[in-house]
């Protein structure tokens, strides 16, 4: 199957949150993957509350699409005493980014918050939630080009019931058992909508690396996470059980092959060391900081085990938003030079930490 198509698959699955039976398809879908591509799979599963809602948000008795905000109230409501406020998402990545509206809905007595995102083209952006942080205003976000129409409306509604239930997720460790130091490939699984770009695109990049390493007989292990929209769950809970014995990791994070977003890398290596580095990751259009000491993403937990570490994230106009899809966010062409860049990357990231 080509890189584009494992995109399409991927995305096909459909809406990619943790422990949904979306998020079990993925996992099963990943591991076939990776078996197909030479290595032994093992799952590692977690537990955790889930939280899930039923909602209803209307302007002058019109439904208007949104999205409950996770972890961020439960229990019942249903009123007409909301805050709406204006936002930048700064691409929905950080938590962080709704306290002050939560803040001010608090300041004011509102029953209950509607956040609209600024974006580009209007679109709702979705943001990562932290599933132990929440402030237990009943929250929203809708897209930005319903700000005018709510802010306008004579009456505006919510009605949310919301619960936390136990559920599970699971976590994949793959390796093509060689003998020798290992290089790690780890890729998150899940996030907001389809989102194809987001994390499609490095899941098959991270697919075609650890297929043609392990023909280049390249001990490899491959990592494999969920719960990456609840503030890097899955990873959080593999690394707090697991010690990384690899000689390096190649963490591959969003957007990496959508050739609008503006994308990152960062190592730890030193600059002097890391020319080979340099030019692999400038041939897929991106470029490369060393001795990196503020990492996105996954990365920040990957840097925090002292393994040598390259990262890559990034973020486009369709970043958590509904229109993540594949023929919006990249191409065939784009995803096999973006694949070939890497590859000469990793095969350069492990020679330089296990030289001959």
């Amino acid at each position: 199957m080509s890189l584009y198509g494992i995109v399409e698959e991927y995305a096909a699955l459909g809406i990619h949150r943790t422990g949904t039976s979306v998020d079990r398809a993925t996992v099963d879908w990943m591991a076939e993957q990776l078996a197909d591509a030479g290595l032994t799979v093992e799952r590692e599963p977690y537990d955790f509350e889930q939280w899930t809602a039923e909602s209803m948000l209307t302007a002058d008795g019109d439904a208007v699409d949104h999205l409950p905000v996770f972890h961020e109230f439960v229990g019942s409501i249903d009123t007409t005493d909301i805050h709406v406020e204006v936002i930048d998402p700064l691409f929905g990545g950080f938590p962080s980014v709704l306290g002050p509206a939560i803040a001010t809905a608090r300041d004011v007595g509102a029953g209950a918050l509607v956040v609209a995102t600024q974006h580009d083209e209007g679109a709702l952006v979705a943001i990562n939630r932290h599933p132990e942080h929440g402030s237990r205003v009943p929250t929203a976000l809708v897209a930005g080009s319903e700000a005018e129409r709510l802010t306008n409306a004579s009456s505006v509604r919510l009605v949310m019931d919301s619960t936390l239930t136990p559920s599970w997720s699971t976590n994949l460790f793959a390796t093509n058992d060689l003998d020798g130091p290992v290089l790690m490939l780890t890729t998150p699984l899940t996030g907001w909508f389809t989102c194809a770009g987001e994390r499609g695109t490095g899941i098959a990049v991270t697919i075609d690396l650890a297929r043609r390493l392990t023909q280049a007989g390249t001990p490899v292990q491959v990592l494999a996470t969920t719960g990456h929209e609840l503030e890097n769950l899955g990873a959080r809970r593999w690394l707090d059980r697991n010690v990384v014995d690899a000689v390096a990791t190649m963490h591959i994070g969003a957007s990496v092959g959508v050739p609008d977003a503006l994308r990152a890398a960062m190592t730890n290596v030193e600059a002097d060391d890391a020319s080979d580095l340099v030019d692999a990751v400038g041939r897929a259009g991106i470029a490369l900081r060393t001795d990196a000491d503020n990492w996105l993403g996954e990365g920040q937990l990957h840097a925090a085990t002292g393994v040598p570490l390259l990262s890559f994230s990034g973020a486009g106009i369709d970043f958590h938003t509904p229109n993540d899809v594949p023929d919006r966010v990249t191409s065939p062409e784009f995803m096999n030079d973006v694949a070939d860049a890497l590859f000469d990357a990793a095969v350069a990231l492990a020679s330089l930490s296990n030289p001959a």
